[in-house]
């Protein structure tokens, strides 16, 4: 029998089950692209507004967080485009948004098709059929191309509608895809070097995060991309300079990369053992310590890595947001368009409108975290450990408390270490050193909305396992909320029921105990009715 023998089959399965997740990440990138164009069109009607937007990006710290800028001219000369042309800043300040969240995405449907199934179980159920030995990873490989394909095809598509040019608008879309595409490979291979799923998406998101620093740094050292910038993935669809001066070549670079790393992971993963890594888990102590006899410790313990990750990722932001603060200042004052996003604000209290509404974008962040952490609820009652921890002397209330007062008190650091990220550098740019401590407390009052998400998740799952995903769709209404919302002014009722938007604009405006105060009573309400739901949930069931 072949090695890939069912290789479609298993493809066509992968596809089915993650038809919802593909046909998201398609419309979502795409319609990001087409809705850019003429956000800024109206945004930035005059030469004069995009050139102060063009000013605001040439900071260091958009620059890092960006990419290169092509675009020099006068755009009245032959040849020549000006930074302020549309689409120079589509591909400047659009494009490593949609190169990161492609790499995202493949690293997460890599994992999930590779490693996660050889983890919980169904890749092993598989393997006693008529199924070759490395169909599996084929077929993962299969849905991370496929997944690439179509969100390349929806930013294209989405791009040429909207009066981009239409053959840079294709390699634009090219190169995410094929960017996703190398980060998908590259986390396959991780994933034969690890017999656990969340190490894997550890090595796949790594990689991505590094791309992104080395993309910074080499921006930071020539503003068309110096050495540095060449060593990242990110760079390489960039450096095809779309709708300035094209170049398909750079394309040549992911594709030189899913080539090297590929075939690694099918040869790797043709040698180790089924369910193994290549580099084995060392074995624990033979007792556990003190500060593991609870669930909530234990949840704690569990979360760790995760939550040090995320905490250094949004620190990193934090400064990086916090580092606006001036510069974006005159921008406003000049734009009123661009204001709008801040809401009505004057002079006086332009940086605390500023802070106040990056706060709410991060936010939105640590709510994902919260989700996302509240979910591992019910992996371990498909993977069996939930029936374990139940078996011993824990009591269902103290089984599900344990890991929502364990997410609770991480969002609680990670809106902290947000806040202090960008109290720092706020305070380093405006010279207001109040800003270090008013920022970090401005945070917390978010603690009864990631209360209010925390809830949620349990609820759901206490009614049915299956029904706790559910709550990625307050996420991202929150999501759309905090930030289309002001952006495309929609109507208030159309986003007031986002549990962010209940939360006061600190440090902009005074503090009003009343909204924090009705999520916390929700937010109680939906963990009271979680419980009452858990006890009586036949929990072999789900």
């Amino acid at each position: 029998m072949s090695a890939f023998a069912s290789s479609l089959a298993l493809l066509r399965a992968d596809l089915r089950v993650d038809r919802t997740r593909l046909i998201s990440w398609t419309l979502g990138l795409g319609l990001l692209a087409a809705y850019v164009r003429p956000a800024y069109a109206s945004m930035y009607p005059t030469v004069e507004a995009r050139a102060a937007r063009v000013e605001l990006v040439r900071t260091p710290a958009a620059v890092f967080m960006t990419g290169p800028q092509f675009a020099n001219g006068h755009g009245d000369e032959p040849g020549t485009v000006a930074p302020t042309d549309l689409g120079a800043m589509i591909a400047n300040q659009l494009s490593s948004t949609l190169l990161v969240a492609a790499g995202v995405m493949s690293v997460l449907l890599a994992v999930r098709h590779s490693r996660a199934e050889e983890e919980d179980g169904p890749a092993e159920l598989l393997r006693s059929k008529a199924v070759g030995r490395l169909a599996p990873l084929m077929a993962a490989w299969g849905t991370v191309k496929i997944a690439n394909l179509a969100v390349a095809a929806a930013i294209a598509l989405g791009l040429a509608a909207t009066g981009s040019p239409a053959l840079d608008s294709l390699a634009l879309g090219a190169g995410v895809g094929l960017t996703g595409m190398a980060f998908g490979a590259v986390t396959l291979l991780g994933a034969q070097l690890t017999e656990r799923s969340r190490v894997a998406t550890g090595i796949g998101m790594a990689a991505l995060g590094l791309s992104f620093l080395l993309s910074g740094i080499g921006d930071l050292q020539d503003p068309q991309g110096g050495p540095v910038a060449w060593l990242s993935p990110l760079n390489w669809a960039q450096q095809t300079r779309c709708y300035v001066d094209l170049r398909l070549w750079p394309l040549l670079l992911p594709l030189a990369l899913i080539a090297l790393a590929l075939p690694a992971a099918f040869a790797l993963a043709d040698r180790r053992d089924f369910g193994r890594g290549l580099v084995q888990r060392r074995t624990g102590p033979q007792t556990a310590s003190s500060t593991l006899t609870g669930v909530c410790s234990l949840s704690l313990r569990l979360q760790r890595g995760t939550f040090l990750g995320w905490g250094a990722g949004l620190a990193l932001m934090g400064l990086a947001m916090g580092s606006f603060a001036n510069a974006l200042g005159s921008t406003l004052r000049d734009n009123p368009r661009a204001a709008a996003i801040f809401g009505h604000i004057s002079g006086d209290d332009l940086a605390g409108a500023f802070f106040a509404t990056f706060l709410r974008f991060g936010s939105v962040a640590v709510a994902a975290y919260a989700v996302a952490a509240m979910l591992v609820l019910a992996k371990d009652q498909t993977s069996g450990v939930g029936e374990l921890i139940l078996a011993g002397s824990v009591s269902r209330a103290r089984a599900l408390a344990g890991p929502a007062v364990a997410t609770f008190a991480a969002s609680a650091g990670l809106l902290a270490l947000y806040g202090l990220g960008m109290g720092a550098s706020g305070a380093a740019v405006t010279g207001q050193t109040r800003w270090l401590w008013r920022l970090p407390s401005a945070a917390w009052a978010y603690l009864p909305a990631q209360a209010l998400f925390i809830g949620l998740v349990a609820l759901l799952f206490s009614l049915r396992a299956a029904w706790a995903k559910a709550a990625w769709l307050l996420v991202l209404y929150a999501a759309s909320a905090s930030v289309l919302g002001p952006l495309l002014r929609l109507p208030r009722w159309s986003t007031a029921l986002s549990p962010l938007e209940a939360v006061p604009n600190l440090p902009a405006a005074p503090f009003t105990p009343s909204g924090p105060l009705a999520l916390a009573l929700i937010a109680a309400a939906l963990f009271g009715g979680a419980l009452a739901a858990f006890r009586r949930r036949d929990y072999s069931a789900g």
